[in-house]
């Protein structure tokens, strides 16, 4: 391998030597090894095994005629403290034998473990020092050494370092290519992960192994890469892979988040009568988990009672993806079930199973006892608190919210920013200006304001107390605005009136190239409704149609609003009757607009056709239909 001068490479330093040798018949030189420098205080106690064919005296816990034999027992002695978790015991005495003048680069054969010891210290600068040195004795040829140094940096987080040492490997193994999809993998860059698997199996031949496959599949599985997900399965099927447990569950898990559920099934239910992987917990739970995460309930109801009858055991995971079911649901009776199963098996006081409790009865709008689980709780955390603020702060009672984050800050003295969102929504919700500014000085305080979601929380909060000059100036102060930010100013907007700065805005959010959503186009669409412009409500019609949102329920609702309040009341049915989708807001919108217009008849005959579909006209809307059909003389007496 060519001289790399890895980053923290220090300078001579002739105040501090420690001796790097040469030894074929050259006499010894003092030289720097910056590392040593950082370690010579460091001094281990043990012993080195003493060479039974001569006497030699100990100095220190080292021999003063030393030997290769020495060398030998002394990389033993590192090895036993790295196995031991001793790192800077481990270190300190290579740090010694150094010292001492023994022939490390040539007879020493512990680098790898002496690597390893470094790693221990999760020390990015260690680890380039430990580089450099093994770099300058010239063992870094060896491909063990470079895994060795490769798996240190990862371990570290530094991936800029790991991948300049792997570019630049002259050889390369297995473990050199599974330590860098591994890294990958586990930094959550899942893109160059499925790269470098690539690049290993069609540019280099190496077949992936085990490691390789569970880390491929991974990948796949959170960027929903279907296709290369099923080459994985392939190969693996070829190796005769397939049988091993943690790669069911890794297969399961890929085809159920890449939406492919009948070939999650057929992996499942090909393994599931071997009795090793009937009993695996962790598979059932995969399974569950994917249908409720692909609104298959029924069919997770089903798997979860057969897992019972079996007489397996769920777990932990397995009641947080039931209860998590039953939120799914919205079946309250359904998840006190499950809440009285939790109790039986002792399972209802582990936290993630109440966090889950708690969501399921805030969504099926049992908030009294959400609150209950909650303060029963003896192993309550933040994500806890965070859940029971924000439960409060979504169902009504923002005072209850606002009381609970303050006995909060009285048990930990410190919020995150999704405790601070929650607190936010509920100021929003009071659109008391005094309590909100107090939260953002706690953001300011606390270095959140720059948190993109934090900061759109507090535009949303000051929009809501009809402050938009503020809102603004906390928008603008944004290093980086995405669309949660621009839907939050322009909604904003949209609510105080100002309706050409809401257009300015739409406008410069596309200029900045982030792509408008639903929630953007239904703002747009009050505006419109409010400046009352039939040519501006054609226009983002058709900017609709051309971004393809006009299949959408909230928007094609908001477009029947628009064209009935701009005096377009044929558009407006038109819209309606295109829907391949109606919700009792799309229903409520079009008689109410047919109302305005003096179309009694036809609203009466719509009206009959949405009792007919079980749905339920909303009561105020229902009032005011009735008011504009009597003042345009459309209702009869009788």
């Amino acid at each position: 391998m060519g001289a790399v001068r890895p980053q923290g490479w220090c300078s001579v330093r002739p105040s501090e030597p420690i001796l790097c040798h040469n030894f074929k018949g050259a006499s010894l030189t003092a030289c720097s090894v910056s590392f040593t420098s950082k370690f010579q205080s460091l001094r281990s106690n043990s012993q080195f095994m003493q060479n039974p064919t001569r006497k030699s005296n100990i100095r220190g816990g080292f021999p003063v005629n030393c030997s290769v034999n020495d060398v030998l027992s002394a990389g033993e002695v590192i090895k036993r403290h790295v196995e031991n978790g001793n790192c800077e015991d481990a270190v300190a005495v290579y740090v010694k034998l150094l010292e001492l003048g023994l022939p490390v680069a040539e007879e020493f054969q512990f680098f790898p473990i002496l690597i390893k010891a470094f790693g221990g210290f999760c020390d990015v600068g260690k680890a380039r020092e430990v580089h450099g040195h093994v770099l300058k004795l010239g063992v870094l040829g060896d491909v063990y050494d470079a895994n060795s140094i490769l798996g240190v940096y990862w371990k570290c987080g530094s991936v800029e370092d790991a991948v300049q040492l792997f570019v630049k490997m002259p050889e390369r193994d297995l473990v050199s290519w599974n330590t860098m999809i591994s890294g990958f993998c586990h930094l959550g860059d899942y893109v160059r992960c499925l790269e470098v698997f690539r690049r290993m199996v069609r540019d280099h031949w190496v077949l992936p192994n085990r490691v390789a496959c569970l880390s491929g599949l991974t990948s796949c599985a959170s960027v929903m890469s279907l296709v290369h997900g099923r080459e994985i399965h392939g190969f693996v099927v070829k190796r005769w892979l397939d049988g091993d447990q943690f790669m069911v569950s890794g297969l399961v898990d890929m085809y159920m988040k890449c939406g492919d559920v009948k070939n999650a099934e057929c992996v499942f239910r090909r393994v599931v009568d071997d009795e090793c992987v009937r009993g695996n917990t962790v598979i059932w739970n995969v399974m569950i988990s994917g249908y409720v995460c692909n609104g298959c309930w029924p069919q997770a109801v089903e798997l979860f009672l057969e897992m019972l009858e079996i007489g397996l055991l769920p777990d932990t995971s397995t009641m947080v993806a039931v209860t998590d079911l039953c939120s799914q649901l919205m079946d309250l009776a359904f998840g006190k079930q499950i809440h009285k199963f939790c109790l039986s098996t002792q399972l209802s006081t582990d936290v993630r199973v109440e966090t889950a409790l708690m969501d399921m009865y805030f969504k099926c709008g049992d908030i009294t006892t959400d609150l209950e689980i909650f303060r029963r709780s003896l192993k309550r955390n933040m994500v806890m608190w965070s859940v029971a603020i924000s439960n409060l702060a979504q169902s009504s009672h923002p005072h209850e919210a606002l009381s609970l984050f303050y006995d909060y800050i009285l048990e930990y003295g410190f919020v995150d920013s999704v405790i601070l969102l929650a607190v936010l929504r509920a100021s929003s919700s009071l659109a008391v200006k005094s309590i909100g500014m107090e939260i953002h000085s706690l953001a300011v305080k606390l270095g959140f304001d720059s948190d993109v979601f934090v900061a759109s929380a507090i535009v949303d909060f000051y929009a809501k107390c009809r402050d938009v000059e503020s809102a603004q100036k906390v928008f603008y102060r944004l290093p980086a605005r995405d669309l949660v930010s621009w839907n939050a100013l322009i909604s904003g907007y949209a609510q105080n009136e100002y309706l050409d700065e809401a257009l300015e805005a739409f406008l410069e959010m596309q200029r900045e190239e982030v792509r408008p959503n639903t929630v953007t186009v239904a703002s747009i669409l009050s505006v419109c409704a409010q400046l009352s412009v039939i040519m501006l409500c054609k226009e983002v019609h058709g900017y609709l149609l051309r971004q393809e949102f006009d299949s959408n329920v909230l928007v094609s609702n908001s477009l029947i609003t628009t064209y009935a309040k701009c005096g377009d009341i044929k558009s407006s049915r038109s819209v309606f009757e295109t829907m391949h989708q109606r919700n009792e807001v799309s229903w409520n919108s079009i008689l109410l607009g047919l109302g305005m217009h003096g179309h009694a008849d036809k609203a009466f005959a719509l009206f009959r056709k949405m009792e007919a579909a079980g749905l339920k006209p909303d009561v105020q809307l229902l009032q005011l239909f009735f008011l504009y059909a009597a003042m345009q003389g459309g209702l009869k007496r009788g």
